[in-house]
């Protein structure tokens, strides 16, 4: 074979079907047929398409060891190819989206329970309000809008992971140094510092002013940036560490 990338490189275009193989959990080969590569770079790299919930893609991510066969029925030769598989997340939805279509429903799910939680605060539990009200809206609004729990699920590859990091290590220090439960002033000045990148303090601070202080708006101005830089940096992160891989 004088020219071997351009000889199996039109056998492989002219196939309509190719046979796959991967390795299961018992070390035994698996072939199924699927349809011919998307795209290929050469006769090194070969795009397929499955959904990502598929018994192959599984065992490709516990073992990438892939074998790839094209039959010429015509001539009944073939060409076998063996090397890796990597499996990749492909959407026609560019990462921006997807990230701000997982926070919107939570998003809305927050909204009424900001509304029920004034609600019962001004006429149940008698809580003054002394403040503006849509100060105190607008301030919910964006500390709803902080998109914390994405960015824990960008730093997290399972589930598990991110209930344990927001449940434990992150819950807990956000009370404790939010200044709910202990005032800022009181604390030692290495918690002060760590209590600054702490977005609750800043919000339960201005919400404080708001609604029993009754100041204006332009008095939780500082906190209202400090939260909205916050915002903008996780979002940007969470951005970033979007990972089109399955690990």
């Amino acid at each position: 074979m004088r020219d071997a990338v351009t000889t199996i490189g039109k056998l492989t275009d002219r196939q309509s079907v190719v046979f796959i193989s991967s390795v299961d959990e018992d070390g035994f080969p698996n072939t199924k047929a699927m349809l011919a590569p998307r795209k290929r770079e050469g006769i090194k790299v070969f795009y397929f398409h499955t959904n990502t919930s598929s018994m192959r893609v599984r065992q490709y991510k516990s073992n990438p060891q892939a074998c790839i066969y094209f039959c010429d029925k015509r001539f009944y030769r073939g060409a076998m190819l063996t090397g890796t598989m990597e499996v990749l997340l492909v959407s026609p939805v560019r990462p921006i989206r997807i990230v701000f279509a997982k926070m919107i429903p939570y998003f809305a799910l927050s909204c009424l329970n900001l509304v029920s939680i004034l609600l019962l605060a001004r006429f149940v539990l008698d809580v003054p309000m002394s403040g503006s009200v849509a100060g105190i809206v607008c301030l919910s609004l964006l500390y709803l809008a902080l998109a914390l729990g994405l960015f824990i699920s960008t730093i997290s590859d399972r589930q598990v992971t991110a209930l344990v990091i927001s449940a434990m290590l992150m819950l807990m220090p956000l009370i404790m140094l939010s200044g709910m439960v202990f005032p800022i002033e009181n604390m030692p000045g290495v918690l002060r510092l760590l209590s600054c990148v702490v977005p609750a303090r800043w919000y339960i601070d201005a919400i404080r002013k708001l609604m029993i202080e009754g100041l204006p708006f332009a008095a939780v101005l500082g906190d209202f940036l400090i939260l909205s830089v916050m915002t903008v940096l996780l979002v940007v992160i969470a951005l970033k560490k979007f990972n089109d891989k399955l690990k």
